[in-house]
């Protein structure tokens, strides 16, 4: 999971910068987004990714485009 992470955050940093420097407005593209806060913590009972991966599909039927992880802190 740690690994798709990553890979997702470093995907969006350079799809972000290479629309950046061609010139392109995004928020005209996100208008119509649905972002979704989570925090695993709080959203499943056992506070895992795991568990958390499971409830996406709910997500995604809500009209979820983006779920945004809140900052994890040891």
């Amino acid at each position: 999971m740690k690994h798709i992470i990553n890979l997702l955050l470093s995907v969006s940093v350079i799809l972000c910068c290479f629309s950046c420097s061609r010139g392109v407005d995004l928020s005209d593209n996100m208008s119509d987004t649905v972002v979704y806060e989570v925090n695993v913590r709080q959203l499943t009972e056992e506070g895992t990714f795991e568990a958390a991966e499971a409830l996406l599909p709910r997500l995604k039927e809500m009209g979820v485009d983006i779920v945004w992880l809140m900052p994890i802190y040891q």
